[in-house]
């Protein structure tokens, strides 16, 4: 059976195949059918989620901030992936 990662990641890509873009993703919202091996993994809470529009850049920082990335790291990232 594939890892709760690896499906947690397999439904994200497909939300970004589908231009959706998540905006809070966090250990609270990645929920798991049932006590079990074979439980379904789910992702929840789409309040912040939103369509990717190319022509709009998405500049402002939403989600919780206790899992959020820091400003200084982001702004590193944004550099590293330029």
């Amino acid at each position: 059976s594939d890892s709760y990662f690896f499906v947690t990641a397999t439904g994200l890509r497909h939300l970004h195949e589908k231009k959706i873009v998540h905006r809070d993703l966090k250990p609270h919202n990645i929920l798991l059918s049932e006590d079990s091996d074979d439980a379904e993994v789910k992702i929840a809470d789409f309040g912040f989620a939103r369509e990717i529009d190319p022509s709009h850049l998405m500049d402002s920082y939403l989600g919780s901030p206790l899992y959020m990335v820091c400003l200084k790291n982001l702004i590193t990232i944004q550099n590293i992936v330029k």
